[in-house]
This record gives C-alpha cells, structure tokens and sequence, in this order.
C-alpha cells in the first residue's frame, strides 16, 4: 500500500509540473465583442506596427486598437476594408472593393486616407476587391483576383497581367504569384519569370 501512494503522488506530481510546463506555451488570448469594439462582426485581415498598435480590416472600415482604446476609421465612401498592410505608425495601406489607399497619421495623430485608384480606369477592376497588400521601403502591391498593382510611393501602375491569380505570396524575400489553375510565378521587378 506504501508503494502504490508513494507511486500516485509521484504520478501527480509529474502530472503537474507537466501541465504547468504545457500552459507556458498557449498564448494569451482575448475575446472581443463587436460592441467592444464599435465596429462590424467580420474582420477581414489584420496587421501590426513597430509599436505594437494592430490594425483589422472591417466590413465598416479600418479598425485601430492601441491595447486599450478602439478607433474606427471609415473609408469616405463607406466600403469594407479587405486588406490592411502596415508600413510604419504613421503609414497603412488598405485595400477594398474597386479602390485601395493609404492612411497618413496627422498632426493630431489621426489616420486621414488618400485613395491611390481614384484615377485609375475603374473599368480595369472588373469588380475586384483588393485581397493582398505587400508593403515594403520600395513599393507596395496591391493585389485581386485579376490584377496586381505597384506603387512605387511616387505613381501606380498595372502590371502585365498573368490572368486570374489567386495570392501574391512573400517567399523569404521574393515575392510570388500563382495563376490560378496555372503555374507560379517570381515577380522579379515588374516583370513575372515562371518558377519552374
């Protein structure tokens, strides 16, 4: 009998230093409402900056949450925001149905939009929205379904299309396309080279 409780409680002992050990690697993770937030139940895709402030794009707009307060910036003509990608504090990019921008914090440390595609043939888009956004210190892209966008912090312009792709990827630091049902592409420049 001795050796059966001296051999439980080594049991239980190992058992919870096990489930200690175990609750160590579960990340922390916070439920919030749409009432908590002000803003749409559906969030479509999600980014952070150097500050830790995360960005979500919203069925309303371009959410905001410094780890304590929420701020909604809504698009001027009110459309979801699809795709967020953050370049610095002061710099987001989002993407929408048929229009994709960038957000400037200003003096007041508010985000004020800028449309990119405002002067771009909307005929174009085909009733795209804008998926995919990658930004970096050179240029941003903006992709859909049918096209893919650079801007080069200067001038946008529409790459040769592919065709219908499905995402513009990032492969340690290259960026690839896959043509739906068809093959994967490197963009190496402006210009797509087949990965074969």
């Amino acid at each position: 009998m001795r050796l059966f409780i001296k051999i439980l409680w080594s049991l239980l002992l190992t058992l919870s230093f096990v489930n200690t050990s175990y609750a160590h690697n579960k990340p922390y993770i916070a439920n919030f409402s749409k009432d908590a937030y002000g803003a749409d139940n559906k969030n479509w895709s999600i980014d952070e900056d150097e500050r830790g402030v995360v960005y979500f794009g919203n069925d309303v707009g371009l959410l905001e949450f410094d780890g304590i307060d929420w701020t909604l910036n809504s698009l001027p003509n009110g459309l979801t925001v699809r795709s967020v990608s953050v370049l610095s504090h002061n710099t987001v990019f989002t993407g929408s149905y048929e229009e994709f921008g960038r957000w400037d914090r200003d003096i007041t440390g508010r985000l004020k939009y800028t449309s990119l595609s405002a002067n771009l043939d909307k005929s174009t888009f085909r009733n795209d929205d804008f998926w995919k956004i990658w930004s970096t210190d050179e240029c941003v892209y903006f992709q859909s379904f049918n096209s893919i966008y650079v801007y080069d912090y200067q001038k946008i312009e529409k790459l040769d299309s592919l065709g219908p792709v499905l995402f513009l990827m990032m492969v340690k630091d290259e960026f690839w396309v896959q043509e739906m049902k068809g093959s994967i592409y490197r963009l190496k420049g402006r210009e797509f080279e087949e990965v074969g």
